[in-house]
């Protein structure tokens, strides 16, 4: 019982750490989270998928691998018929701790315009979806910088990069 209290004691206190990061990093998060998506906005995949940590799930890379376009030298993120989107719109719900990774939760809801199978001859729809980015703070060299764990629709598991593909 001793172990099991100090388990969950220890757990407790890691909430803890990540609570107090997301409070005091707040700003910064927003403005990562603007930034992501208003890279989003413009398009620019390759500089989206460079604010993800390295995938490690093996379907995760491959994912990544698609979306990269790494065997076409191109990108196919926002160019193929499930990630074949335009942002209109964002807004952060909320941004909380992640009691599975040392990181935050933030809720998106995003406003998207769809073109049926990339035709856009075709009228778009428009459809809302809310999104939870799990951040993680991250080292690279000496600096500690914000990077996407996941981004996925709310309420699914699905991959690291599920938020592309909903």
């Amino acid at each position: 019982m001793l172990l099991y209290s100090f388990f969950l004691g220890n757990q407790l206190l890691q909430a803890q750490k990540a609570q107090n990061i997301c409070q005091q990093q707040n700003k910064e998060i927003s403005k990562f989270i603007s930034k992501f998506e208003n890279l989003q906005k413009k398009g620019a995949a390759k500089q989206v998928l460079e604010l993800f940590t390295p995938p490690t799930e093996p379907e995760d890379v491959a994912t990544y691998a698609f979306l990269a376009g790494l065997d076409a030298g191109l990108p196919r993120l926002y160019s193929t018929g499930t990630t074949n989107f335009v942002l209109l719109s964002f807004g952060v719900v909320d941004v909380y701790q992640s009691w599975w990774v040392n990181g935050c939760i933030v809720n998106v809801i995003e406003k998207r315009k769809y073109y049926p199978h990339g035709d856009y001859s075709i009228k778009p729809w428009t459809r809302r979806h809310v999104l939870n980015f799990e951040l993680v703070y991250w080292f690279k060299g000496e600096e500690r910088i914000w990077l996407v764990e996941s981004y996925r629709p709310y309420g699914f598991s699905y991959g690291k990069f599920g938020g592309f593909e909903f």
